[in-house]
């Protein structure tokens, strides 16, 4: 890097902004304070002197440096493996642009960004009708038939930066009783008439997995505030790890839970009776929830009393018009807008039907407490 020109001590100032600079944004993660002193303490064995190190951070330092010494300099940051590619002459760059720019491509890229339309207007505005926590249904990934359903907790608010940030838990074992209900972590994002959640479990390195869930921005229709309908894909976490998608259907709870961590826990299951979707929905709504989470195409063969369902209508008055068989999952948002909240309201309204979206539900299970996560929400 060219010094001619430079003024008296302009490149020992250099070094001083530039150190700093790594300290400001790295120094806590490598155990250093704020104060001259706290950042001495790291290139203990570096095999540079206290005072050498002083005066290079309080710019006092040689204006033509060896280039071995700028590399001392920056090794607390490599050997952290914060900025591995980072070299020594990186802090000779005469401005912090220039700088920021040789961190950009010395560091480990663990993010990404995507620039979303509108994000801030719509993310506000979305927030007021969806925040809040949900329990979702859907049919278990590990499972071999509809007898597996998977349980599990959505948590949505919105953060102090405005962001729309989601967690959703899950079971990691088919009905193993004492686990742990793990969680996958993300963002909720508004686009078009669709809204988008994406998030990541990075909580074990064997097991590290993605998530989405994909739901119709449905607000025209107020009777749907407190229920939707979805996509929901992943991997399957043993064997193959083979992509899965399974239809997913979410209710409000009535009453926020007073502490997020336990309902998680007591609520997240997969259940391989074949009697959770009765014991939360009744037995005579069971059919229509069963029909809702089957991820066969519409026109695909299906047992008899999921057949009559298989047509736009109710469980009341059925369509007998023949539907041909589509080749992909799409779901049936018409079947579901038409009977769902009236199911909903039932439900409630029965106090024989003990579900963990009603207020006043007791866990039949006994509640490992999990570390709090920020977030908050009510209903609304």
């Amino acid at each position: 890097m060219a010094r001619v020109g430079n003024p008296p001590r302009k490149i020992a100032q250099d070094i001083a902004r530039n150190l700093k600079h790594l300290f400001d944004i790295y120094g806590a993660k490598i155990g250093a304070g704020q104060e001259t002193r706290d950042r001495i303490a790291p290139y203990r064995n570096v095999g540079l002197g206290r005072t050498t190190i002083r005066a290079f951070l309080e710019g006092k330092g040689s204006n033509h440096p060896q280039s071995s010494t700028l590399n001392l300099l920056v090794h607390p940051f490599k050997d952290k493996k914060l900025l591995p590619n980072l070299e020594g002459s990186a802090l000779l760059a005469p401005d912090s642009e220039t700088f920021a720019q040789f961190l950009k491509s010395a560091g480990v890229r663990n993010t990404i960004t995507i620039e979303v339309p509108e994000y801030d207007k719509k993310a506000k505005s979305l927030a007021n009708w969806l925040n809040g926590t949900y329990v979702a249904y859907r049919y278990a990934f590990e499972g071999t038939d509809d007898r597996d359903v998977t349980r599990e907790v959505l948590h949505i608010w919105m953060d102090k930066e405005s962001t729309l940030r989601f967690r959703m838990s899950y079971w990691s074992r088919l009905a193993e009783p004492g686990q742990e209900a793990s969680e996958f972590t993300g963002h909720v994002v508004p686009i078009g008439q669709s809204i988008m959640f994406v998030g990541l479990s990075t909580d074990d390195q064997h097991r590290n997995r993605g998530r989405s869930l994909f739901l119709y921005d449905d607000r025209a229709h107020p009777r749907m505030r407190n229920v939707a309908l979805g996509l929901l894909t992943s991997t399957r976490l043993h064997g193959d790890w083979a992509p899965c998608v399974a239809c997913t259907l979410l209710i409000r709870v009535e009453k926020q839970p007073s502490n997020i961590a336990d309902f998680v826990q007591a609520v997240t299951l997969i259940d391989d009776t074949g009697t959770l979707i009765e014991r939360d929905f009744g037995a005579r709504h069971k059919t229509f929830i069963r029909a809702i989470l089957d991820n066969r195409p519409r026109g695909s063969v299906k047992e008899p009393e999921l057949e009559r369902l298989n047509f736009v209508g109710s469980s009341d008055e059925v369509s007998t018009d023949v539907t041909p068989r589509e080749a992909v999952l799409r779901l049936n948002r018409q079947r579901f807008d038409d009977n769902m909240p009236r199911i909903l309201d039932d439900v409630l309204s029965d106090s024989s039907i003990d579900a963990p979206f009603k207020a006043g539900w007791k866990s039949p299970k006994p509640v490992t407490s999990m570390a709090p996560k920020s977030g908050t929400a009510q209903r609304r």
